[in-house]
């Protein structure tokens, strides 16, 4: 392989090689191989990356024109590589979340089965895992939603006691019934929930509450 020249700049193609995150090995090589003094050892320094180019620029900018351009051509491209990644993630191309649908979540020791969101109403079914203080049944109160999104009718925060049971048990299942509406399906909606229940032991009845999240796709 020629020696490069000292007083000669490098091609600005190190421009494309470092956008496509090559350039640093191959200056590395390059610079170990095309060297005809003791300087060239220098380019070891492509290894660190960015800063690697940085320190070559600058100790080199006035000794050897062909090694300093080069680091700073590999610095230019690198530089345009992150913006154009953090571009990409920005706008959501790599974010394979966005395409995912909401979910329910919390609410233990329920668990939301169904939330169905239409021009109708909000229905969330629920099952009851195991109770509290080793107690066999819950006395339902009540069900809040606030911090809504995606929910075209009703008034937040909303309060409903429209339950189908009054009173559950482990292993079972429930509704709960909301007066807010989607009024466009296929759109994702959510709110927070608060379900309040009541368990009552041999000794006393103590106050409960259910804290997660309703969301899913109108319908």
């Amino acid at each position: 392989m020629v020696a490069w020249k000292r007083d000669t700049k490098a091609s600005k193609i190190w421009i494309l090689l470092g956008f496509f995150g090559i350039g640093q090995l191959i200056a590395l090589i390059y610079s170990l191989v095309a060297k005809d003094d003791k300087d060239r050892i220098l380019g070891v320094l492509f290894i660190l990356g960015w800063l690697g180019d940085i320190i070559l620029y600058f100790i080199q900018k006035d000794k050897d024109q062909y090694l300093s351009s080069m680091a700073l051509y590999l610095l230019i491209g690198n530089i345009i590589l992150a913006i154009g990644i953090i571009a990409f993630f920005s706008i959501g191309i790599f974010n394979t979340s966005v395409n995912v649908t909401l979910a329910s979540s919390g609410f233990s020791p329920f668990t939301v089965t169904a939330a169905i969101c239409n021009s109708t109403q909000t229905t969330v079914a629920f099952t009851v895992g195991g109770l509290p203080l080793g107690a066999t049944s819950a006395a339902l109160d009540n069900m809040t939603l606030s911090s809504p999104s995606g929910f075209t009718g009703g008034s937040f925060p909303v309060t409903d006691t429209r339950f189908n049971a009054s009173t559950v048990t482990s292993g079972s299942s429930f509704i709960a019934v909301f007066p807010s509406t989607c009024s466009t399906s296929g759109v994702q909606f959510s709110a927070s929930g608060k379900l309040n229940y009541n368990l009552t032991t041999s000794t006393v009845t103590t106050p409960f509450s259910a804290i997660g999240i309703v969301a899913g796709t109108s319908s």
